[in-house]
């Protein structure tokens, strides 16, 4: 989980970039998150 909110931390500032993100990662990795 700490990996996955170092990747984001320096995206969250910037909305734009998001989405990027979330492109990147893997679907069943976000679903980990929102699930965790």
């Amino acid at each position: 989980m700490a990996i996955d909110f170092t990747v984001a931390i320096p995206t969250y500032n910037e909305e734009s970039r998001l989405p990027k993100v979330m492109e990147h990662l893997p679907n069943s990795l976000l679903i980990a998150i929102f699930q965790f």
